[in-house]
């Protein structure tokens, strides 16, 4: 999993400076190049105005402002942040591009990654005691094809231990993600820990677990692995409790798996539920198509 840009979605918010902090972070790791993208919402049409008369669309940023001066405002503190983060980025050995967008969407989240080349995205959600799962937060699960790490307002700065949560299903369909993700975890000089929630609603007692284990473990041919059992009502809070019992700093991976129909929104709803609720660092992966 080579890793050479990282594109970090910022509002400035706490949780958007902590998906910096993290950034920052995976970039000194994994030895990568940083871009920092934010977007500001502008007053409907403000693209398409003629304000010389001469029928040129005026889409510079300084001249529109004067018409505007709350955009205005909302630029120069975009400014102000970005040339902050940049000092403090390349104090710390990173190097770094900074782009402000004017009425882009994460529905475009798809050609904004392309555009950029980036290989993973990290961005800021609601903070801990909010349980809701924003629009962008959502909108950037269904529709990116590059991995995720969804922050709150407590940044990565150093990851300790690194486990995938899985249910020891689709061996062979998530093969190659599961040795992506290996490798992900070798470049913080570590080995991956399976977790696996064992729930009321799909119960497997000592001999069924192991087989189910044993199984998954031969089809996708990891080596060098740890796994871990947990019994709980829900996936998440089964995940959440496995993290607080770690005295590591500990960073969790999942996988997002393609569906179709009902289960496509099913699964997604699992994921954001585990999003929606787990105050620390989370990693998704989407299996592709």
């Amino acid at each position: 999993m080579k890793i050479s840009r990282i594109l970090v979605l910022t509002d400035f918010s706490e949780s958007g400076k902590a998906a910096e902090q993290t950034g920052i972070y995976l970039a000194q790791t994994l030895n990568s190049q940083l871009t920092f993208m934010h977007t500001i919402d502008a007053p409907a049409g403000w693209d398409h105005l003629n304000f010389g008369g001469d029928n040129t669309f005026l889409k510079n940023p300084d001249s529109l402002s004067a018409a505007f001066p709350e955009l205005k405002v909302a630029i120069q503190e975009a400014r102000d942040h970005f040339n902050k983060l940049a000092e403090h980025t390349a104090a710390s050995g990173v190097k770094c591009d900074t782009e402000i967008l004017f009425d882009r969407s994460f529905e475009d989240i798809e050609e904004l990654t392309e555009r950029e080349n980036a290989q993973l995205l990290v961005l800021g959600m609601a903070g801990a005691g909010n349980k809701k799962f924003g629009s962008s937060a959502k909108t950037v699960l269904r529709r990116t094809k590059v991995p995720v790490v969804f922050v709150r307002e407590v940044p990565i700065n150093h990851i300790d231990n690194f486990y995938i949560a899985t249910d020891y299903k689709d061996a062979k369909r998530i093969k190659s993600i599961m040795h992506m993700l290996g490798d992900f975890a070798g470049q913080f000089k570590l080995n991956p820990e399976l977790l696996y929630v064992n729930t009321p609603i799909d119960f497997k007692n000592s001999e069924e677990l192991e087989k189910l284990k044993t199984d998954f473990l031969n089809k996708t041919e990891l080596n060098d692995v740890q796994t871990a059992e947990i019994n709980d009502y829900h996936v998440y809070e089964g995940i959440a409790k496995f993290r607080e019992k770690q005295t590591q700093t500990s960073l969790c991976a999942v996988i997002n798996k393609k569906q179709s129909g009902l289960n496509y929104f099913l699964h997604n709803s699992k994921t954001e539920e585990l999003l929606k609720n787990f105050i620390k660092p989370v990693l998704v992966v989407k299996e592709m198509e």
